[in-house]
């Protein structure tokens, strides 16, 4: 008995043909008819297209027969849909004279072609020969491009057409260029024979590892290489099996894109994004969105955690008095001194302006806020920032603590906000927790 692999195998080397048609008896006449006249004929049958779509997944048909028995615009709505996900497969209607006007009707793409009722058994074989032809020619033609376009006009990548065993049939000229040796000292020897190995050995370590694995497959992945001056760049690179006419790999095209300034713009972007331009501590947008995840986590643990809202006392009077870039000279320092005050786990983050937020994570009780909230006041007044003639800075602290003053980010920075406040009424320069009842 043949096992399921050898099974398997042999489907996939077949011409495979599905017949839809809710007259079975017609479908087995016509299956066993088939895999008589041609041993190279695989069928299956579907009494509809639900079936048919559930037996495509496993067999992949090259041809679909569908007998069609009206007009009607859903089983050209449905077929359609079931070409959608089989793009390359070719779909031959079966129907009376009169019906085979409305196929023509539709997209030719659709219906590739037609045979009337009662099915002529040669006609039918010679139009599937016909469609398995036309399906052969294209694909070797699409084949043909693909690998003509991949190896010669895409000059900036780095392309590689090797064998299964890691010899160099073929590189283009940005390959050439990048590891600086003349074609013919590469083609047919192995790539990890060739000055690649020193420029990139993580490349070559990954290839190997594919290679020796599952070179079957597709894989995407980043590795650093150093060009011949020792200049390292940074490579994106997709390994794709090639599959001969008989469905079998015995190529792979490895293409390589250097992403070395798409990655340091992305870089950047996450900086403008998250990290404020002037202190270098995080921006509101990224402190908010981060809280909400951390006060989750806190949630689930049980912990305790703090919201502290900071505002320099009397900045807009300072910055207007002494200009913007002394201004901005207090608001490094600020900055400075809150990361000195918080510990390593915690955050603090500019809101914008004067203002300032940090969130303190798994604190014992309010005791604990309420020591660091002291701590930056008394090390915001410590001394001026700048010379002695300019006054030093002072800070009010707002304190609102998770969960007893709220159980999210907004309600939190609202609570610190109104303490914040009220410690600005009062005199500045100090600290305060919310009023309870």
């Amino acid at each position: 008995m043949q096992s399921l692999d050898v099974i398997q195998d042999n489907i996939i080397k077949s011409k495979r043909i599905l017949i839809i048609n809710d007259d079975l008896d017609i479908c087995a006449q016509l299956k066993n008819y088939l895999e008589q006249k041609n041993n190279r004929y695989s069928v299956e049958i579907a009494a509809n297209l639900l079936q048919a779509d559930n037996l495509a997944r496993r067999f992949k048909p090259n041809i679909t027969i569908i007998d069609i028995k009206d007009d009607s615009q859903t089983i050209f709505e449905q077929l359609s849909q079931f070409k959608n996900i089989y793009p390359e497969m070719e779909c031959m209607g079966i129907s009376s004279q009169m019906q085979i006007k409305t196929i023509k009707q539709f997209d030719q793409n659709l219906i590739s072609g037609y045979l009337y009722k009662p099915v002529d058994t040669e006609k039918l074989i010679d139009a599937i020969e016909l469609l398995l032809s036309r399906q052969e020619l294209r694909r070797e033609k699409e084949n043909a491009l693909k690998k003509f376009n991949s190896l010669f006009n895409i000059n900036h990548e780095l392309i590689f057409d090797l064998s299964i065993d890691g010899h160099i049939l073929d590189i283009n000229d940005a390959a050439i260029r990048f590891i600086e040796v003349e074609k013919s000292e590469v083609l047919n020897r192995f790539i990890w024979d060739t000055p690649l190995a020193e420029l990139g050995p993580e490349l070559i370590i990954r290839l190997q590892h594919i290679l020796n694995n599952d070179y079957e497959l597709e894989h995407s992945f980043e590795v650093n290489l150093n060009n011949a001056i020792c200049d390292q760049r940074r490579f994106e690179f997709t390994f794709k099996p090639v599959q001969a006419n008989d469905g079998s790999v015995r190529e792979i095209l490895l293409r390589g894109e250097d992403v070395t300034d798409q990655r340091m713009t992305e870089q950047k972007i996450r900086q403008i994004s998250y990290i404020d331009q002037l202190t270098g501590l995080s921006n509101h947008a990224w402190f908010y969105q981060n809280m909400n995840t951390a006060l989750k986590k806190a949630d689930r643990h049980g912990r305790c955690c703090a919201i502290l809202s900071v505002n320099i006392d009397n900045f807009s009077l300072l910055n207007k008095q002494y200009g913007e870039h002394i201004g901005d000279a207090m608001l490094i320092e600020v900055s400075r001194r809150l990361n000195s005050c918080i510990r390593e786990g915690d955050i603090a983050s500019r809101r914008g302006g004067d203002r300032f937020c940090l969130f303190l994570d798994e604190i014992s009780d309010e005791e604990d806020a309420g020591l660091i909230a002291h701590r930056i006041v008394k090390t915001i007044a410590y001394h001026s920032p700048l010379d002695q003639e300019h006054p030093s800075l002072t800070a009010s602290v707002g304190v609102a603590i998770f969960p007893n003053d709220g159980r999210n980010a907004r309600s939190l920075l609202l609570i610190a906000d109104a303490t914040m406040e009220a410690v600005k009424q009062n005199g500045k320069n100090s600290f305060r927790f919310l009023e309870q009842d």
